[in-house]
C-alpha cells in the first residue's frame, strides 16, 4: 500500500501479486482491493472496471468494496 501511495503502481502490484496467496481470506480480499487501486493508477486503467465486476460477481461478500465501486460507477453512468 506504500508503493500505491508513494505513486508507484508498478511496484506496488508486484508485491501484492505476492501476497494473493496468503491463507488469511481477509488479507486476500484487501490484496484484491489494492490490486485494482493499483491497476486504475496506471496510466491505461481501462482493465481495473472489468476487474471489479468479475470480482464482485465471483464472491460479493468478499468483494465488498469493489461491488461498492460498480454500484458507483452504474450510478454515475445512469446519471449520464
Amino acid at each position: 500500500m506504500a508503493r500505491l501511495y508513494a505513486d508507484e503502481p508498478q511496484a506496488a502490484l508486484e508485491v501484492l501479486r505476492q501476497a494473493e496467496q496468503s491463507p488469511r481470506e481477509d488479507v486476500r480480499a484487501d490484496v484484491a482491493w489494492y490490486t485494482l487501486v493499483g491497476i486504475a493508477r496506471l496510466r491505461d486503467p481501462s482493465q481495473a472496471e472489468t476487474d471489479a465486476r468479475a470480482q464482485c460477481a465471483r464472491d460479493p461478500r468478499g468483494a465488498a468494496r469493489q461491488c461498492r465501486a460498480v454500484e458507483a460507477l452504474d450510478a454515475a453512468g445512469a446519471g449520464r
